[in-house]
């Protein structure tokens, strides 16, 4: 980090100015949004030349943002309290994500649901699986979340699944988790899993509607990707 040079003077200025006019980030490069948002974790330094590094190390914007603040250390652009801010930028943007959308979602409309699903995973930097039971009214309303892993797996075993669902005491749900800056499209792993357990939650009439994978490229259902079916 000593290597990048102090900020121009009036540079900051002027971004912050251009920003103002429009309030929004049309026109605005990957690079330079995140350039503005350093402003506010690093005091007088050129932050369009660490904004560059930080992308072409991290891929993209949401590259950065999607990495952990050790992800971001280990890189050695940034040092841990600016790693923490840009941490807490993310939740705020995830707090938000969640807070903002409809709290309850009818289970027939099927974008809906997913939007629903994925806004509760906005935030999230390892993998976790959660429930999202039906009510009385067919509507999902709230999660539960059952597991936590790390940032390229999660644990979650049927058995245990299934007791907890019969906890929630609900007669249908979601099933859902995250692959946290990675693709979302189920693994054979993923679709062997929620057959299982379709399976043993149908023997005790309990009906999985759909196993839901929330990825960087977006949200995949496997029931609309024809991986699970109904059992008769």
């Amino acid at each position: 980090m000593s290597s990048i040079k102090a900020d121009h003077s009036g540079h900051r200025e002027r971004m912050r100015q251009r920003f103002a006019e429009i309030q929004s980030f049309k026109g605005f490069s990957e690079h330079e949004i995140l350039e503005m948002l350093l402003y506010y974790c690093i005091p007088r330094l050129n932050t369009n030349e660490l904004a560059h590094r930080l992308i072409d190390r991290f891929g993209s914007l949401n590259g950065v943002l999607d990495a952990s603040a050790e992800e971001l250390e280990r890189s050695k652009l940034v040092n841990r309290n600016t790693a923490i801010s840009l941490r807490f930028f993310f939740s705020l943007c995830g707090y938000y994500q969640k807070k903002n959308g409809p709290q309850s979602v009818s289970a027939s409309a099927h974008k809906d649901v997913m939007e629903f699903i994925t806004r509760s995973f906005a935030g999230e930097t390892v993998e976790v699986v959660k429930l999202f039971p039906l009510d009385r009214q067919r509507r999902l309303k709230n999660c539960c979340t059952v597991s936590m892993g790390s940032t390229d797996s999660v644990s979650f075993y049927s058995s245990q699944l299934v007791l907890k669902i019969e906890e929630l005491g609900c007669r249908s749900l979601f099933i859902a988790h995250n692959h946290p800056g990675q693709s979302g499209v189920p693994s054979d792993e993923d679709v062997v899993y929620t057959r299982l357990l379709m399976s043993k939650l149908k023997e005790k009439n309990i009906t999985v509607l759909d196993h839901v994978i929330v990825g960087s490229d977006g949200t995949h259902s496997l029931r609309s990707s024809g991986l699970v079916f109904d059992i008769v």
